[in-house]
């Protein structure tokens, strides 16, 4: 932005550009016109008359009444003459005038610089001490200092308590065998060993004497167990009985069709066998003697009708039990149809066990 200074030189200028302007024209003008009819001295008077009352015209004024002629014919230079002289004249007031105004400005700004700075003041009161500034980072570790010289050989100290026990090392190699040492006692009698593999048949002996008669057998007629079952009913449970409810045959009433169990009551020696149809499905099946399965039968699905059958020989005991089951999740294959086929469950006794003869 423009000072003061700036905008006041910028006025003076543009009022002294128009004055000199104004009184330039004016000059020229009364010297074309006036020449002709007023005599030298007014017509000198007429023109220093009309510049502005800044100007100097002490010197204008014999400048002029020496340059104007008495003819008309000296009126072109007189207008030549008036404006070189003019033009340095009024150049020459415009500078000063500025200059003058310039060196006021300046004694104006020399007056207001600060002066030189006083003594010192007294020394204020103490203020009140802050508050207490937060922690600084920890400092950087120092370098480490040099090692001591070594010291002296101190007294031996006091034996210290013995140490908890360590770990057993590993074992060692063994060592050389020792010689034999006194025969000991007679140690107590062992248990009888594993029966030896069977020896080669002997030559066949004499004949000998008749032994004594034998056990009575009239209570082996007694002595009967057999069933002969089948289911109603296609696709059982897996894992549990299978109930043929069906009743073929129940010599004794061993099998109990609630249930699907046969129950020994002879003990003695047992043959069991099945024949079971399957359809749509494959077909896992065991015969389960207490839980235990004695046998296991897998017939897989070909999309036709099929038969899985099986059969054992059991020794049995009374109160055992035998039944059937399905032994895998989704293979329950077992199939029955009233009008064309049948899956059957059959048991019964070969011959009893002769100590429960013995006893009837």
């Amino acid at each position: 932005m423009a000072t003061d200074t700036e905008l006041e030189k910028s006025k003076f200028d543009k009022k002294y550009w128009s004055e000199l302007e104004n009184s330039v024209s004016q000059v020229l003008g009364i010297a074309s016109h006036q020449s002709k009819q007023l005599p030298h001295p007014a017509r000198t008077s007429q023109i220093i008359s009309h510049f502005p009352a800044s100007f100097d015209t002490s010197h204008a004024s014999g400048a002029l009444r020496l340059l104007i002629p008495s003819a008309p014919t000296g009126c072109a230079m007189i207008s030549a003459v008036l404006l070189l002289w003019t033009v340095p004249c009024v150049a020459n007031h415009i500078l000063g005038g500025f200059a003058k105004r310039q060196l006021q400005d300046g004694a104006q700004l020399a007056c207001s610089l600060p002066g030189p700075p006083g003594p010192p003041g007294p020394p204020g009161l103490p203020g009140t001490p802050g508050t207490v500034g937060r922690m600084g980072f920890p400092g950087k570790d120092g370098k480490d200092g040099q090692d001591g010289d070594k010291g002296e050989h101190g007294d031996e100290g006091p034996q210290g308590r013995t140490g908890n026990p360590g770990k057993p090392g590993p074992k060692g190699k063994a060592g050389a065998i020792g010689k034999a040492g006194p025969r000991g006692p007679k140690g107590l009698k062992g248990s009888p060993g594993k029966s030896g593999a069977p020896g080669k048949k002997g030559p066949k002996g004499s004949r000998g004497e008749a032994g004594l008669p034998g056990p009575c057998s009239c209570g082996a007629g007694r002595a009967r167990s057999a069933f002969s079952v089948a289911v109603s009913t296609s696709y059982p449970r897996e894992r549990l009985p299978i109930k043929f409810d069906r009743i073929l045959m129940n010599e004794g009433g061993h099998y109990n069709a609630s249930s699907g169990k046969f129950i020994c009551s002879i003990p003695g020696i047992y043959y069991f066998t099945y024949d079971i149809t399957l359809a749509n499905k494959h077909l896992a099946i065991g015969l389960v003697h207490n839980g235990q399965y004695r046998i296991k039968t897998f017939d897989a699905n070909t999309g036709n009708h099929d038969v899985a059958s099986g059969s054992t020989i059991l020794a049995l005991k009374q109160e055992d039990e035998v039944w059937l089951q399905i032994f895998y999740s989704e293979q329950n294959g077992l199939f029955y149809d009233p009008y064309w086929t049948d899956s059957l469950f059959t048991g019964f006794l070969i011959y009893p066990d002769q100590d429960y003869l013995n006893e009837v």
